[in-house]
């Protein structure tokens, strides 16, 4: 909790064994801003709890373009744990997050999803609402609240992870054959050239307002029938 939002600038894009989300199943993890200042572990810690946060929030942010939008989190597993982790996940979804009664939710729900078969198969006519409503509790102690201050320094940060992100897409066509998207950037794809051509490019505008072309768009939106995004 000593190392401050945003980490300094330090940042992980968690695509250690590539993404779907957004779509670069050959991507790479990344650390971003590493220098002597940042190099410690509480700013890897922090670091890494975001970058995965901010990864999350691709996902969210697509369904909200959708229509579908999130007024609340409920948080499940180890992670759920951590007080730290909770209000990053508020700041960075701008939503109010919170915990259940019992921590495991992927087991939990399992067993809830085989208690509706079984009273379904006996006849009884219930809905699976019915079942979570009765058995899932929430633990109101440890709701998390977004912090005004924090969505605004998370949303700038996101952008910058969307850029990267982007970056490693145009680089994934290219190790895959696709020689030729290197010229609809204007040649720039070598070493730093890369955060050159993303950090002059419009492509934060298009991932924060949900619109816009981004250069895989002009010539063919996929590659071997998957979309970056």
């Amino acid at each position: 909790a000593k190392v401050p939002v945003a980490s300094e600038g330090l940042m992980l894009l968690p695509y250690l064994e590539g993404e779907r989300t957004p779509n670069v199943p050959e991507g790479t993890g990344v650390w971003f801003g590493v220098n002597s200042r940042t190099h410690s572990t509480g700013y890897f810690a922090r670091a890494a709890m975001e970058g995965v946060t901010l990864g999350m929030n691709y996902g969210l942010r697509r369904l909200a373009i959708l229509g579908v939008k999130a007024r609340q989190i409920r948080a499940t597993g180890g992670g759920a744990k951590s007080k730290l982790w909770r209000q990053i996940m508020a700041d960075v979804f701008n939503a109010e997050v919170v915990t259940l009664a019992v921590g495991e939710g992927a087991a939990y729900g399992a067993a809830l999803q085989a208690m509706w078969c079984r009273r379904r198969k006996c006849g009884e006519r219930i809905s699976i609402s019915d079942i979570s409503d009765q058995f899932v509790r929430l633990n109101v102690r440890e709701t998390a609240r977004p912090k005004k201050r924090n969505v605004i320094v998370y949303r700038e940060i996101q952008a910058i992870q969307d850029a990267i992100a982007v970056g490693i897409g145009i680089l994934d066509w290219i190790s895959l054959g696709r020689r030729g998207a290197e010229k609809s950037v204007g040649g720039n794809l070598h070493g730093l050239g890369v955060a050159q051509y993303l950090s002059e490019s419009t492509i934060r505008t298009e991932f924060a307002d949900g619109a816009g072309d981004h250069p895989g768009k002009n010539a063919d939106d996929s590659h071997h029938g998957q979309q970056l995004y």
